[in-house]
């Protein structure tokens, strides 16, 4: 389960960071020619991907310049390309570049609430997984006792009975064809 976490998570950033990437190209002449509505429609292009809640492009000066919004939370993280945890959402800013002159950033917010869910059913699954295995392990386990030890117990009691009686003539009765123990 630790590890498809951590699976998850990478893929997750790296998915913001190309989403991010992508939006920085789409935006620069936005942001060059002080466009604001194709900004923002460059932003709202982000209704198709649902983990991203909200997104904030701003100018050179960090003004915001154009904002998109599904979710509840704005974002506010203050470092330049880092992707961090806000209780439970990753918040990534990328520089906005026309050639080598910065225009800008660009900063995504994304809920990480599917990955929470998936990675409950996961933990469900290898729970149940784990019970059925120890219930059947605990069932084999018991057969097994009781087909040696039962036999082992029954030859253990004739014999103390030949001891104690004497009778060597005493016999375990045998408990199916090819009974190794009745032989012995």
């Amino acid at each position: 389960a630790l590890h498809l976490l951590d699976a998850k998570r990478v893929e997750t950033d790296e998915q913001l960071h190309t989403l991010a990437r992508m939006l920085s190209y789409n935006s620069a002449a936005a942001l060059e020619f002080a466009d604001e509505r194709s900004a923002s429609a460059v932003l709202a292009s982000l209704r198709a991907e649902p983990q991203v809640v909200a997104a904030q492009l701003y100018d050179k000066q960090g003004q915001i310049f154009a904002r998109y919004q599904a979710g509840e939370l704005e974002p506010t993280g203050p470092d330049m390309g880092a992707a961090g945890l806000l209780a439970g959402r990753v918040s990534l800013r990328e520089e906005v570049k026309n050639w080598e002159d910065s225009l800008g950033q660009i900063e995504l917010v994304a809920d990480l609430g599917r990955m929470r869910a998936l990675l409950y059913r996961e933990f469900v699954y290898l729970l149940g997984v784990g019970a059925a295995a120890l219930a059947v392990s605990v069932l084999l386990a018991w057969r097994l006792t009781r087909l040696v030890s039962a036999p082992i117990g029954r030859l253990a009691h004739t014999a103390d009975r030949i001891a104690q009686e004497q009778d060597y003539g005493l016999r375990m009765p045998p408990l199916g064809s090819g009974d190794e123990l009745a032989t012995l």
